[in-house]
């Protein structure tokens, strides 16, 4: 079986949004600021980690359309990223990104199960 696209493409947008939140932290002087990166950084892993268990999801149009969803708020959280020096506003756009990526999970989990 081969890996599903979509599947792979979420994988590649949290790496991406994971390996961002690490130069981030190289532009902050505050330890309690790169602490809470970190943590967020932290919770884009956890996200990696249960994605990976889909790779070889079925391909349906609902799995695209699952991470289609995810692209959109993927490209804003770039966006925010690149922008913002309020590191609690970073933890809050990252907080609000993992919840599209929290829906996507779930829905590949009700496929699977399937």
């Amino acid at each position: 079986m081969n890996p599903n696209p979509s599947v792979q493409q979420l994988l590649q947008m949290l790496q991406d949004q994971h390996h961002a939140l690490y130069v981030k932290m190289g532009t902050v002087t505050d330890p309690n600021d790169g602490q809470k990166i970190m943590l967020e950084a932290q919770e884009l892993l956890h996200r990696i980690s249960i994605a990976q268990n889909f790779v070889l999801l079925a391909i349906t149009a609902n799995v695209t359309a699952a991470v289609a969803q995810v692209q959109s708020a993927d490209q804003q959280l770039t966006a925010d990223l690149q922008e913002s020096t309020d590191i609690n506003a970073v933890v809050t756009k990252v907080t609000a990104y993992l919840g599209y990526v929290d829906q996507a999970i779930d829905f590949f989990k009700t496929v699977a199960a399937a």
